[in-house]
């Protein structure tokens, strides 16, 4: 998954499988919006914008012959929600524990999704996006 910075946290592989497993199957509950809207993505990090396919005329003097059109897009957003867990409950984790305490991640993504569903059906007016 992009954003969990798999740089800047040192665990093992199988801790890494569990809070990437974990992680999904939250969203997967959560994530509303994408069930009922089409959606492409994640794109990564190089995308900052949707092409919509349409243009605008500029209203600046054009030379003859000459039309001056801006391409629109819509702007990404990113979310981010911090979250930490106890490095303990990551041993725990590589020791075979089937029960670890991992309620921070659970929570942030609840917290991610419900972004993203604010983002699709109400819309942040501020970056330009539009709800549906």
């Amino acid at each position: 998954m992009i954003g969990l910075n798999r740089n800047l946290a040192p665990m093992s592989e199988r801790a890494w499988r569990r809070v990437e497993d974990e992680a999904r199957e939250v969203l997967e509950q959560h994530l509303a919006a994408r069930r009922i809207v089409d959606f492409e993505g994640p794109l990564g990090w190089e995308h900052s914008a949707v092409d919509l396919g349409r243009v605008e005329p500029l209203e600046k003097a054009e030379p003859k012959g000459a039309q001056i059109v801006r391409r629109l897009v819509r702007p990404l957003i990113e979310v981010r929600v911090p979250f930490e867990i106890d490095r303990r409950e990551l041993e725990r984790v590589d020791r075979g524990a089937a029960s670890v305490d991992l309620d921070p991640l659970r929570e942030a993504a609840r917290l991610f999704a419900a972004a993203e569903d604010i983002a699709i059906f109400e819309g942040y007016e501020e970056a330009g996006i539009p709800g549906r």
